[in-house]
């Protein structure tokens, strides 16, 4: 699907960036944020180096005030269990959860 396609249908595609819902069904906004990096694996998209610089930055933009978070990949500790044993997840993005706790994360990845 291209930018033309996206902008035609009603997608949202979140790469660092948010989107918000208002209705007057809800008692406010609900604010959306979505990030597609992870750290280092294989040589698979949107790999940044485990704890750099550069993906913390990428967490550091994510909302304060964020209802729900959508990641590729999940925090370290949270159902990021690899088969080989370990968590797998990104200690980053846990520091940057831990201190301003979304609603609700929803993330993929780990294929065990």
């Amino acid at each position: 699907m291209n930018e033309e396609n996206l902008s035609q249908s009603d997608v949202v595609y979140l790469e660092d960036n948010g989107f918000t819902i208002e209705s007057p069904e809800f008692s406010k906004p609900i604010k959306f944020w979505g990030s597609p990096w992870q750290p280092e694996f294989y040589d698979w998209a949107f790999n940044l180096p485990r704890q750099g610089e550069d993906l913390r930055e990428k967490w550091f933009w994510i909302p304060k005030d964020t209802d729900i978070l959508i990641t590729h990949g999940p925090a370290f500790g949270h159902c990021d269990e690899a088969p080989y044993g370990g968590h797998v997840g990104c200690e980053l993005l846990r520091e940057r959860i831990d201190e301003f706790p979304p609603k609700i994360h929803v993330f993929g990845h780990i294929h065990a």
